[in-house]
């Protein structure tokens, strides 16, 4: 049963990150789209006579293909770093980094009294991670941890106790 809330959790993540990147990859498209037609305008203002009209037009849509450009460049970063979560992701998965967890009523209130042990804030247990040291964290601060882990090294320790050997991180349901 736990291997399959896994999987579940696991492919419903990775499906909004691939969805994410076609929206991304859509709103691409539109902006090229966007730029081409601008671009075209302009040559056809351009062949025109000269006139302050169309020296003002030529220069709004100048702007206007400056701001498309930066918003492109902006764009297809972010579907460069979602490419790289979704790698490391994967790699996560591979390594059978997620194990999930039924836990008691008793258990439960215990991990969410305890709190995270980055920020030091409760989460409720759906949150919260725990290592196989036994330390405790939200998912989002222990999310922040690995990703920036991950980019710089490829050794992932605990944060709390600097232990080599954390895997596999305890998901709860």
């Amino acid at each position: 049963m736990s291997s399959e809330v896994a999987t579940f959790y696991a492919n419903n993540n990775l499906h909004k990150m691939l969805r994410l990147q076609d929206i991304i990859c859509d709103v691409i498209d539109y902006y090229k789209v966007q730029r081409v037609k601008i671009f075209d305008e302009y040559k056809i203002i351009r062949s025109e006579p000269e006139s302050n009209e169309n020296e003002i037009v030529i220069q709004g849509l100048s702007i206007d293909f400056i701001i498309i450009n930066l918003k492109i460049k902006e764009l297809e970063s972010r579907l460069q770093k979602l490419k790289r979560k979704e790698r490391q992701f994967y790699k996560l998965l591979r390594r059978g980094a997620f194990q999930m967890k039924k836990i008691s009523n008793k258990k439960r209130k215990v991990i969410e009294k305890e709190g995270c042990s980055i920020c030091f804030d409760t989460h409720k247990i759906k949150y919260m991670f725990t290592t196989k040291c036994r330390h405790h964290f939200g998912d989002c601060c222990f999310g922040k941890y690995v990703q920036h882990k991950l980019e710089n090294t490829t050794n992932i320790n605990c944060p709390l106790c600097r232990n080599n050997n954390i895997l596999p991180v305890v998901k709860y349901y």
